[in-house]
């Protein structure tokens, strides 16, 4: 059963399993099982394979997001001064003003919405 059990993690390759395929493959060392740590390594390392391309695109997807912001303040900057020969820094302004609104807005949401009294509301945590 728990040699099914991998192999279903294995397709799965959620990255969200790692942290029982670390402890299946301790318990397998542990009780000298070889066909189960075999089947952990393999899960592990597909986790792991996949985890490296989220990761990938991930970066790639923040850098374009991140390019084209500077990219839309470039244009700004070089149209502006284009049309009235006058370098207008207003655009840099408001560049400045959205950093710093998404910068406490990320800190206020980035954990997630706690609400005042939660801690007496909800006691179903670990």
């Amino acid at each position: 059963m728990r040699l099914a059990a991998l192999t279903e993690l294995k397709i799965l390759h959620t990255l969200s399993s790692a942290d029982f395929l670390t402890r299946a493959l301790r318990q397998a060392e542990e009780n000298k099982e070889p066909a189960v740590v075999t089947a952990a390594k393999t899960a592990l390392a597909e986790v792991d394979y996949h985890r490296s391309a989220v990761d990938f695109f991930g970066t790639i997807f923040r850098g374009f997001s991140t390019g084209s912001i500077l990219l839309v303040g470039a244009l700004g900057l070089a149209i502006t001064f284009g049309l009235m020969r006058v370098i207008n820094m207003a655009h840099g302004e408001m560049i400045a003003v959205g950093a710093y609104t998404t910068y406490v807005v990320q800190n206020v949401f980035g954990a997630g919405v706690t609400l005042p009294f939660s801690d007496l509301i909800c006691t179903c945590r670990e």
